[in-house]
């Protein structure tokens, strides 16, 4: 039986490409033919590496070919109300809570992708990534302000990442932009076989049981 693929639309808006191995004898799915059908579908903002990645690995499981489209809106009472009008009419309300519901404490990042909220439709692994993207926005600010670039610490945060995303994250920290950068992680030969794979300058180290070894 020959290899199929599948282009679908999901509810994020994104556009996932389904490349499926042929069984027996039969012949792969040929890159040239799943672009002309992206062609052929209009659809826009294609990622063709992507593309050229599921057609090569053929795992039967979505890939994102679209590129995706990242808003962060602050979202504030303020922005459309008084503070004190405000405290004024939650006042009996935050007597029975017995803390403020209202100012700018609630004050909120919301993350878009697509033009839908991460937090209700986006997947552990965008959320995810949203949030290692805000840790490395602060980096840069910090470095900014403080004329120097700090020592970055990732600290067990490919939990929820698949392979891609890790492998594109060690290859940004490892950029000249950063300095001293500690990352930690349970899977130990997922992250010495990106290192190895993209020769970037590192030392591992174990802990167990509380002992640091070299390794």
């Amino acid at each position: 039986m020959d290899g199929y693929s599948t282009i679908t639309t999901e509810e994020d808006g994104g556009t996932y490409l389904t490349v499926f191995p042929p069984k027996g004898k039969g012949n792969p799915v040929v890159l040239d033919k799943v672009i002309e059908e992206v062609k052929r579908l209009n659809i826009q903002d294609v990622n063709f590496e992507a593309v050229q990645r599921a057609v090569k690995e053929a795992t039967g499981k979505p890939v994102l070919i679209t590129k995706e489209k990242v808003e962060v809106n602050y979202v504030s009472q303020l922005n459309n109300d008084d503070l004190g009008e405000l405290l004024i009419t939650n006042l009996e309300k935050d007597r029975y809570l017995q803390y403020t519901s209202s100012g700018i404490h609630k004050d909120d990042l919301e993350f878009i992708i697509n033009g839908f909220p991460v937090k209700k439709f986006g997947s552990q692994g965008q959320q995810k990534s949203f949030l290692v993207a805000l840790k490395l926005a602060q980096f840069e600010f910090t470095k900014n302000i403080k004329g120097y670039k700090p020592i970055l610490l990732l600290d067990d945060i490919f939990d929820k990442l698949d392979n891609e995303r890790v492998e594109q994250l060690v290859k940004l920290v490892a950029e000249e932009n950063f300095k001293q950068v500690f990352i930690t992680d349970t899977q130990f030969d997922r992250i010495e076989n990106i290192f190895n794979k993209n020769e970037i300058l590192h030392q591992f180290f174990s802990v167990q049981n509380g002992n640091i070894s070299k390794l």
